[in-house]
């Protein structure tokens, strides 16, 4: 599977490039700031960078890698379990009141 993953192979391409996340950690959209600082380049760079899935930093450097040992549900439970350790939410979901209420597949 192809992802988008940090990369400090191409730190300081531009001035204002930061990678606070491990290398070849799958990457995602966090939240922009939007303080009204200008330009992509200006301010604190939330504009333009990605987060790390596991340290949630972020890093304005990433590339596209090929990774065989990672398929579509395993991405999804690494993004599931990164928004919810994110926010303080129980990680599994047997521990969710929803999936107590819900009746048993079969």
């Amino acid at each position: 599977m192809k992802l988008i993953v940090s990369t400090a192979k191409t730190q300081q391409t531009r001035a204002s490039d930061f990678c606070f996340v491990p290398e070849g950690e799958p990457v995602t959209f966090g939240l922009a700031c939007h303080s009204g600082r200008g330009a992509i380049d200006g301010g604190c760079g939330c504009q333009r960078c990605l987060i790390g899935v596991g340290c949630r930093k972020g890093t304005t450097t990433f590339e596209v890698v090929d990774r065989p040992d990672l398929d579509r549900e395993g991405l999804i439970a690494l993004l599931r379990d990164s928004v919810m350790a994110a926010y303080g939410l129980p990680l599994r979901e047997a521990e969710l009141p929803a999936a107590r209420e819900r009746p048993a597949k079969g």
